[in-house]
């Protein structure tokens, strides 16, 4: 049986973090890699040896820098396949082969955002399961957050929603 390791990581700019981002592919096995707030721009990717790479773009915000954006990428001896999904949401899902069969779902929901229940609902919907959600930036005591805000009351209601 293979142990394979999935990160997720909110890189705040991945540019900026990338001899981390290196240190950590080089000291662990990652099978897969999700990066969020990547700050990318379609004219400058970003790609990985040994990686399949997809990419959401970072919105750019009035100033002209960009914002957010999220990356996954999956080891080449895994088998996957890209979701193809139906959001305005920065979100990319993937279909892996890991011992058995899991979506991945890479979000990055900016934490000024207006994001409603409904929005989350209709992207979950999409999701084969089993499936691995990550970046709401969703935060509540109930996860072991000091604090709390919307998106937590919002991501805390799906939660209730799926076991009622």
């Amino acid at each position: 049986m293979t142990c394979h390791s999935i990160l997720q990581w909110n890189c705040r700019g991945i540019k900026a973090n990338f001899n981390e981002l290196h240190i950590l592919l080089q000291q662990c096995n990652i099978s897969v890699l999700c990066l969020q707030e990547t700050k990318l721009s379609p004219n400058c990717s970003l790609y990985l040896k040994h990686y399949s790479s997809y990419h959401i773009y970072s919105k750019t915000t009035s100033d002209d820098h960009p914002s957010g954006g999220v990356s996954t990428f999956v080891h080449n001896s895994i088998p996957h396949s890209v979701i193809p999904l139906n959001t305005s949401l920065q979100a990319q899902a993937t279909l892996l082969t890991l011992g058995q069969t899991i979506t991945i779902c890479n979000i990055f929901l900016a934490p000024n955002t207006n994001t409603d229940l409904i929005e989350i609902d209709n992207l979950v919907q999409q999701l084969p399961s089993p499936y691995i959600l990550a970046d709401f930036n969703a935060h509540r005591p109930m996860w072991g957050c000091s604090r709390q805000n919307i998106k937590g009351n919002l991501i805390q209601q799906l939660l209730l929603n799926f076991i009622l």
